[in-house]
């Protein structure tokens, strides 16, 4: 993943690349494997020019372009967790007619991406984007009038649409809010990449200082740190997303009965 996303132990490749022999040849090879926005030609350029000020600049391309492909990534998790989320309610609920609720608000949590794709990384582009104000527009239009229709079946049509009306306000806001959500997992990669990038600094400014010797164990204390924190995270998020965010579009409510085993049970006639 460290590779993917460009931060190996807050690693990027033009920091392989500032290493003569071998090292550089794997920079220019783990510059083709991630996303930088920079061509394996532009920065061999760079590199062997000696302009620190390209290198610099290069270096930090690559911190903006993880970020965005981070970004990217969290988004589409959104989606593919929260409509599999009202997909598996809709199938607990077949045949009834709330199952097409439920499908609707798949159909809205798709045109919610739709609209966060576009406001983060289509609005400022001169290129037509694949999202559309059109095509957003009819996912959650036709979603809502889904969820509307179905979400309070009753044979009045009147009660049907008032009651779908106020039934579906809540749930349509806290759609674009549980899209958001998932942009905390972008957040914490990027801290994990810049606390590996600090540890790195110290470990080589100490290097520089006094001697290799010196420097070793912080870079080792500080990436075992890191790699502590991200397994922390995991859980933490994890849950998070699970308990909250899909069991919410999932229909699972966090209620019940005490649990107490081998108790005897009494039933009382009234």
């Amino acid at each position: 993943w460290g590779i993917l996303s460009g931060g190996f132990f807050g690693l990027a490749p033009v920091d392989f690349c500032k290493t003569p022999g071998l090292f550089r040849q794997i920079g220019y090879f783990y510059n083709r494997l991630t996303i930088v926005g920079v061509s394996t030609e532009e920065l061999r350029k760079a590199v062997e020019s000696g302009n620190a000020d390209a290198v610099a600049a290069i270096g930090t391309k690559t911190i903006d372009s993880l970020r965005v492909t981070l970004m990217k990534l969290s988004f589409i998790l959104a989606v593919l967790h929260l409509v599999s989320a009202r997909l598996r309610e809709a199938l607990g609920l077949a045949p009834d007619q709330r199952a097409l609720a439920s499908v609707g608000w798949a159909i809205v949590l798709c045109g919610m991406f739709g609209f966060s794709w576009y406001i983060f990384f289509e609005s400022g582009s001169k290129e037509p984007g694949f999202f559309t104000g059109g095509l957003i527009l009819t996912l959650i239009g036709v979603g809502w009038a889904l969820a509307v229709l179905f979400s309070a079946p009753s044979r009045n049509p009147v009660k049907r649409i008032a009651m779908g009306v106020a039934s579906c306000l809540l749930p349509f806001m806290s759609a674009f809010s549980d899209t958001m959500s998932y942009i905390r997992l972008m957040a914490v990669a990027m801290a994990s990449v810049l606390i590996a990038q600090i540890f790195n600094q110290m470990g080589g400014q100490l290097a520089d200082v006094a001697t290799w010797a010196a420097g070793t164990p912080v870079v080792v204390f500080g990436h075992a740190l890191n790699i502590g924190l991200c397994m922390i995270a995991i859980f933490a998020h994890g849950v998070r997303l699970n308990m909250l965010e899909f069991s919410s579009n999932a229909g699972v409510q966090w209620s019940g009965y005490p649990f107490q085993p081998f108790a005897k049970s009494r039933v009382k006639e009234t």
